[in-house]
């Protein structure tokens, strides 16, 4: 079942190019279309360091992204267990190591994110 799972993917994943360009593949169309001139921000005059960056940034503003809705998530459960669970003294400890937890992986990200921001500053000025 799963290695079926996978030919299946591959399959899909060698014909999409063929599904893309539907119109290139059966004739109606003579130049193929334009290359995207413009992939993940980054131009084709632009050089490798600049790609990088942009790259690092795109990826560092989705994982800010998870890292704000786990903590709210955390925040939130555990707001609710911490009221509901009152009167037992474990649940309760349990409750406010789980906002603890959140808040701290909350300051952690974002401090990867300024020094990220001043590592990408440095790497663009040349500076030191």
């Amino acid at each position: 079942m799963k290695t079926s799972i996978i030919s299946l993917v591959i399959l899909l994943s060698l014909l999409s190019p063929l599904v893309l360009n539907f119109k290139y593949v059966l004739g109606q169309e003579e130049v193929p279309p334009e290359p995207p001139t413009n992939v993940l921000g980054c131009l084709p005059t632009d050089p490798l360091g600049v790609c990088l960056l942009k790259l690092a940034k795109l990826v560092l503003r989705i994982i800010m992204f998870i890292a704000l809705g786990l903590a709210a998530i955390f925040i939130a459960w555990g707001g609710i267990l911490f009221i509901t669970k009152g009167s037992d003294e474990k649940a309760r400890q349990s409750a406010q190591q789980k906002i603890i937890y959140a808040a701290v992986g909350l300051v952690v990200a974002f401090i990867a994110w300024a020094i990220s921001l001043i590592v990408a500053r440095f790497a663009k000025t040349g500076e030191v």
